[in-house]
């Protein structure tokens, strides 16, 4: 089994800080350890590495249409098909569409999980080029419209080995970093939070980059 993640743009310094970003390095690192798997994704420059055991090919755009997740490189046919499943990210970006073309061509499964991308004109057009939907809520699923025989939804997680308190240390609040829209889930946060604890919320509002 071969299975080939594709997001457009990258996390880290390179990238984006985003859970977007964030979510299929995990879940590409998570099933490296059972299967083949390689994370596609694009950057400045062309690279082949492996952190970790998994394998991750930035491939070198030569456009973007007007937004950061909309890159288009001559490699991403050949990097997806020759994988059993292509799991696109972000599903109405141009290397989804991209991908899940080049996937349904060569009778592989097409697999995506959208993280808020909004697809403008191409809303929903693009939704047969996939077999199955992995959603991270049931809010992305209904914004998205994704048939509900095809949908899952497997909410995200926390490694709690990596991400915990420490007990050692006096509790001092909480700190939200992130868009200020309904699937982020602020409203969740603050209905857990202690009544003794603080919230500190930073971010923008929706979609808007101009919005304070």
């Amino acid at each position: 089994m071969r299975v080939v993640h594709v997001a457009p743009t990258p996390f880290g310094h390179t990238g984006i800080f985003g859970g977007g970003e964030r979510y299929p390095l995990e879940l590409a690192r998570a099933l490296a350890r059972h299967v083949d798997c390689e994370l596609v994704t694009f950057g400045a420059r062309a690279t082949v590495r492996e952190p970790g055991g998994l394998r991750v090919r930035v491939l070198r755009p030569v456009l973007e249409l007007g937004h950061p997740a909309h890159p288009l490189a001559p490699g991403l046919p050949a990097a997806v098909s020759g994988a059993d499943v292509v799991h696109t990210h972000h599903t109405h970006s141009a290397p989804s569409r991209m991908a899940a073309l080049v996937a349904r061509t060569c009778r592989r499964a097409a697999v995506t999980t959208d993280h808020g991308l909004p697809g403008g004109a191409l809303r929903g057009a693009l939704l047969p080029l996939f077999q199955r939907f992995l959603m991270v809520s049931e809010y992305s699923a209904r914004e998205l419209g994704s048939p509900s025989s095809r949908t899952r939804v497997i909410h995200g997680g926390v490694d709690g080995d990596r991400f915990r308190p420490d007990s050692r240390q006096r509790r001092r609040g909480v700190l939200f970093v992130g868009r200020i829209t309904p699937h982020k889930g602020i409203d969740r946060l603050i209905r857990a939070l202690p009544a003794d604890v603080d919230l500190t919320v930073v971010g923008t509002a929706g979609h808007d980059r101009d919005a304070p």
